[in-house]
């Protein structure tokens, strides 16, 4: 039997049934991938630090209230610097409650050794880095993700370093001098090491970054500005916050004023956490932070009663509770009536086929010939939709990670592949099982 011809025929004989086929496994792909990101805590949600972070704090959030002219005036008045930085100061140095600041701004790294996928804007498509250069064209840079952070947030993320230990003296940090200890993504490892210096413009400004302790795999922290509050830190330079400001202002006179401003702003926006056992009252933080504006003369901030991380956290959570049944029951319901679809085409590929399987038992082909054929009839729409879903899926969620040919044999790595390599293998079976049964009767 020449299997090659067949499936020729086959494709050739039944391309309009084949394609309805493949569509129709590739919705419900795309379906289970969707319903399993959404419905499935993931690992980080599921993480014992992260739940007790939620069920033990109350969080608020912190941010400026200046905005067009009332911006403008403020950053005129040469008083205006002075007092931020003591606002942030003591936000920062606060015993009553813990304040975290970060910031996800990308950096301008010259002579940069990593490829596209450490560049700002690649998880939204961007495949290639951002090329930046001065004025007169001699000095370029590529656009690398970077995060700003305070010790409070490092800290209360209990973010690990896979190698260089408890490397970063947050009290030292020492913007004036132009040189900073950074830590990297654990995706930089084999690229950089510790102790390279990295040439760099952060807030338009040369500095080198010395690269003193890369984190481990799948470091995560909570940020409102990152797609679902949760950023993962593989793939960017980590850079800390200094520990005070009024004081670095007043040693670095070389900084513009503009630049200051950015800086202070930057670093006055994020959020409060208040252990919930000390039963501490809005209205207590409320009160606090009024002293606080009074006896540093910066009154322009908005106070927030529920963090953006912590409302997104409940509703996605509730989503899922909420619904889990009729989620649930609705995603096994597609599943069969998808397979009882299929096996409906499984039986009009029989139908059309019949004539064949008897012209090859009359020549003394055994059956076992026969059901590999069947197999391939059924298998390779399969295989196909799992190919051609996989785009749709990568387009959506942007996972680089997983082999884009080998679809479903990523199953075995990631929860989400595994129910689909599942899925893949129960639509297979219910179809075969259906033409064998077909087969062995002639």
């Amino acid at each position: 039997m020449n299997y090659i011809r067949e499936v020729k025929a086959h494709f050739t004989n039944n391309l309009l049934l084949i394609s309805v086929h493949v569509v129709l496994v590739m919705i419900l792909l795309v379906i289970a991938y969707t319903t399993v990101e959404f419905s499935i805590p993931s690992d980080i949600y599921r993480d014992n630090h992260f739940n007790r972070i939620f069920e033990s704090n109350d969080m608020y959030s912190i941010t400026n209230a200046l905005y067009g002219e009332e911006y403008s005036a403020f950053t005129r008045d040469p008083r205006s610097i002075k007092r931020i930085s003591l606002f942030y100061d003591e936000i920062n140095n606060n015993q009553n409650f813990t304040f975290l600041s970060s910031d996800k701004q990308p950096v301008i790294v010259f002579d940069f050794r990593g490829d596209e996928s450490f560049g700002d804007g690649y998880q939204y498509g961007d495949s290639e880095l951002d090329i930046w250069s001065d004025e007169t064209g001699n000095q370029t840079g590529l656009t690398v993700k970077a995060f700003q952070m305070n010790e409070a947030l490092f800290d209360f993320n209990s973010l690990l370093i896979q190698s260089g230990g408890d490397v970063i003296s947050w009290s030292n940090i020492d913007y004036s001098t132009r040189q900073i200890p950074v830590l990297l993504g654990n995706s930089y490892i084999g690229i950089y090491e510790i102790g390279d210096i990295l040439s760099v413009l952060h807030f338009f400004l040369e500095f080198q970054f010395e690269i003193v302790g890369f984190t481990e795999e799948n470091s995560h922290v909570f940020h409102e500005n990152a797609e679902g509050s949760l950023l993962n830190l593989d793939e960017y330079i980590l850079i800390p916050y200094p520990h005070t400001l009024a004081e670095f202002f007043e040693s670095d006179v070389s900084m513009e004023d503009g630049i200051r401003f950015i800086l202070a702003f930057s670093m006055t926006r994020g959020n409060i956490v208040v252990d919930r056992e000390e039963q501490f009252s809005a209205q207590n933080l409320i009160d606090i932070f009024a002293g606080i504006a009074k006896r540093t003369g910066f009154e322009h901030y908005l106070f927030l009663g529920v963090s953006l991380i912590h409302s997104e956290r409940a509703s996605m959570t509730n989503l899922f509770y909420l619904n889990r049944v009729l989620i649930t029951c609705m995603f096994i319901l597609s599943i069969v009536l998808t397979a009882s679809v299929l096996v409906g085409v499984s039986s009009i590929y029989f139908d059309r086929r019949r004539n064949t399987y008897q012209a090859y038992l009359s020549c003394g082909l055994p059956s076992r010939f026969l059901l590999r054929l069947a197999a391939m009839d059924v298998g390779l729409p399969l295989l196909l939709a799992s190919i051609f879903a996989w785009p749709i899926i990568d387009s959506i969620f942007r996972v680089y990670w997983v082999p884009k040919i080998y679809f479903f044999l990523a199953g075995f790595f990631h929860l989400h592949h595994f129910v689909i390599t599942g899925i893949l293998l129960f639509l297979f079976i219910t179809s075969y099982y259906y033409i064998y049964r077909k087969v062995v009767r002639l």
